[in-house]
């Protein structure tokens, strides 16, 4: 194992079109006009009104955040494969992220939403039957 995967470049080739069927699957109405966009528009014009300041959003500007947040995606998640990979894992998990939020600086803004990973719980902690210190074990 121990195989890096090559870093995703900024300007790299954006990812291809989806398929009618992978736009329906990612929750595009039918017909709707994709602009080669693998994430859906109303989806990001929806989060981008979350806003209360924000009424109205310009189909250029969703466009532009819908692309920005692709090219993140793909990014972190190459990223975190990578990371995976080198602790011989196939599957990228929590932990895959957050290292690679905490070791590179372009993704400092993460720091608070990705906290560290903390160990398992041991037996009983997470269902409260572990016995407290300032009390006797059950018999």
């Amino acid at each position: 194992r121990g195989v890096v995967a090559p870093a995703v470049a900024a300007d790299a080739a954006p990812p291809p079109a989806p398929t009618e069927r992978q736009a329906l699957a990612l929750g595009a109405e039918a017909g709707e006009k994709r602009e080669g966009l693998l994430i859906p528009k109303a989806a990001v014009k929806r989060i981008m009104k979350i806003d209360p300041e924000v009424s109205q959003v310009a189909n250029d500007a969703i466009i532009t955040v819908a692309r920005a947040t692709e090219i993140f995606l793909t990014k972190i998640a190459g990223e975190a494969r990578a990371a995976a990979a080198n602790r011989g894992g196939e599957a990228v998990k929590y932990e895959d992220v957050a290292e690679v939020a905490r070791r590179d600086p372009d993704y400092e803004f993460l720091t608070h939403v990705l906290p560290t990973p903390t160990p398992a719980a041991e037996p009983g902690e997470a269902d409260g039957t572990a016995a407290r210190p300032d009390e006797p074990a059950a018999a």
